[in-house]
């Protein structure tokens, strides 16, 4: 996986796109932020104090951003 790499694809994605990362996701934030640099039309989220598994670690805070997202592009 580390060798794939899709960013001269990446212009062609014209759907909103949200990022969303743990603050403590030391494995995946730097990349997370990068890629949405290379999305033009997407969101980047740190969810703070939160690692990689931000679905079991702060459920309710990731439902009420994804919520908002939802809404933003409805």
């Amino acid at each position: 996986m580390a060798e794939l790499d899709f960013s001269d694809s990446l212009h062609k994605v014209s759907c909103p796109v949200l990022i969303v990362c743990g603050e403590k996701d030391n494995a995946n934030k730097k990349t997370s932020k990068e890629l949405c640099h290379y999305l033009n039309n997407s969101y980047f989220h740190e969810l703070m104090k939160t690692g990689h598994e931000a679905n079991i670690e702060v459920p309710e805070e990731l439902a009420i951003v994804l919520q908002r997202f939802y809404d933003s592009i409805s």
